[in-house]
């Protein structure tokens, strides 16, 4: 089960070298079972050599697995999955299905929170925000190609090496008022507590979101 604090804060992530052929499969030969228990066409586009990665192995997972389930619920009867380098800095990883499509007027908005598109089938209606969560997570991007009554693909862009995008803020030098008043503040520091929350569901998505959605106002130890 995926770290809920991985989801939504960069500083949680645990970025690690990771083959990404390899990761992917390993999610691939979850799902084609199933899929091909339902007559499913899957068709899984790697590099052949090894395309290595610094990501959140979980993340990646969580988030191609909400992709895969998401396809296999439009889909007509093909479902596929590619990686590719983009270039020397990124990596892009598409799903994509043949399936009734996004109509224009909603493809902005599959990423918000709870929103499902009318006619939609059975969800919580947060798994694409968990996916836009995680790849922001990789200070990457997600973006949605659709075509009604075609399919619809959707494409993440990664950056390989965190160091590419890792930029310290940088600081403003204070001046002699600021760096004394900020004395004044360290000499009685505020100790805020934070209240507990027990959060139960038995969706694992909507645990998520949840989590993650109230961790910032109240301790998640």
């Amino acid at each position: 089960m995926l770290d809920f604090r991985k989801v939504g804060q960069n500083q949680e992530l645990t970025f690690s070298t990771q083959n990404m052929t390899e990761l992917l499969n390993a999610v691939a030969d979850n799902f084609a079972p199933a899929f091909k228990s339902q007559g499913r066409r899957f068709v899984v586009n790697l590099p052949k050599e090894k395309l290595i990665a610094a990501v959140d192995a979980e993340g990646i997972t969580k988030m191609v697995s909400n992709l895969l389930s998401n396809a296999n619920k439009y889909t007509r009867d093909t479902i596929t999955l590619s990686c590719r380098p983009s270039d020397g800095n990124t990596m892009t990883i598409e799903v994509g299905d043949n399936g009734m499509g996004i109509a224009e007027a909603y493809r902005k908005r599959v990423f918000e929170p709870f929103f499902q598109v009318a006619g939609s089938k059975a969800g919580t209606g947060i798994g694409l925000s968990i996916v836009k969560r995680i790849a922001e997570g990789h200070h990457g991007t997600v973006s949605v190609d659709s075509a009604e009554g075609k399919g619809t693909t959707f494409r993440v862009v990664l950056p390989l090496s965190q160091e590419v995008v890792s930029e310290a803020p940088v600081s403003q030098p204070e001046t002699e008022e600021q760096s004394a008043a900020q004395t004044v503040l360290t000499d009685q520091p505020v100790v805020e507590e934070k209240k507990k929350m027990l959060i139960v569901d038995d969706n694992e998505d909507m645990l998520t979101f949840l989590v993650t959605t109230f961790m910032d106002n109240y301790d998640d130890s």
